[in-house]
């Protein structure tokens, strides 16, 4: 579980968390980018280039020194978790029987930002009604992810040429600067992070330290949500769905909303 080391009451909650599905875990220091000097930077090859916050470099360099603790003791499977993450009852039964291909370099994404996904439609497996599907489009978020020794050395071994946002170069295959990855997306999806909430099932202690900090806010600019807009796109989104998932269908693919469970 990726914390900082004095973020008390998400590391308490966690661990109580943790021990109530009785999934043994240690926490890995979180480091924080407002800490960081402009030297801590030179370790990737486009740091003059790149636009992140100051957050966004801290969670960048934890899950790299994630993936070099798996490399170093050579640990053959891992499920990485951010400390503000909620996990579904049915997380620990669904480990306890998961399989992972020892040789591949991919990624199993067991977290949902409630975003819609366009997935192989035949699941590569399923284990205590979780499904595993190849996910084709971007789902952000590094709350929850497992992988083998093997992609953890692929992502160590090209951490100096990241330039992008963690979840963006790990799940957005766009926009990510490095080769790409298989993604598995778990669905339903096991975990979620706080943010994602409903507003009244929010945890106040758990406020994302970074989103309003992203980089693509930069690139991309604060958007004005028009109420009439956002109406008419939700009223007429089931309707687009089923026109995509029949082009899709032809492609063994479909889109499919991810959601928490």
């Amino acid at each position: 579980v990726i914390s900082m080391t004095d973020a008390i009451y998400r590391r308490t909650r966690i661990q109580k968390l943790m021990g109530e599905y009785n999934i043994e875990f240690e926490f890995i220091d979180a480091i924080d980018g407002h800490r960081l000097k402009k030297d801590d930077l030179n370790v990737f090859h486009h740091n003059q280039e790149m636009l992140l916050s100051p957050g966004e470099y801290g969670c960048l360099l934890s899950h790299i020194s994630v993936w070099k603790r798996i490399c170093v003791d050579g640990i053959e499977k891992a499920l990485i978790l951010e400390d503000d993450v909620h996990l579904s009852p049915g997380l620990k039964s669904m480990l306890d029987e998961f399989r992972v291909e020892t040789e591949l370099i991919e990624i199993y994404k067991l977290e949902t930002m409630g975003a819609v996904v366009t997935l192989d439609k035949k699941p590569m497996q399923v284990i205590k009604g979780y499904a595993f599907h190849k996910a084709h489009t971007n789902h952000g978020g590094t709350a929850a992810y497992i992988i083998n020794l093997n992609t953890a050395k692929y992502l160590f071994s090209q951490h100096r040429a990241l330039r992008r946002a963690i979840d963006t170069e790990l799940f957005d295959p766009e926009r990510r600067t490095i080769l790409p990855i298989v993604i598995n997306q778990c669905v339903p999806s096991p975990c979620i992070q706080d943010m994602f909430l409903p507003t009244g099932n929010r945890d106040v202690g758990l406020k994302s330290m970074i989103a309003g900090q992203r980089e693509d806010k930069l690139i991309f600019g604060f958007r004005n949500k028009n109420a009439t807009v956002f109406i008419i796109k939700k009223l007429f989104r089931p309707f687009y769905l089923w026109f995509v998932n029949r082009q899709l269908s032809f492609q063994g693919k479909m889109r499919l909303k991810i959601e928490y469970g």
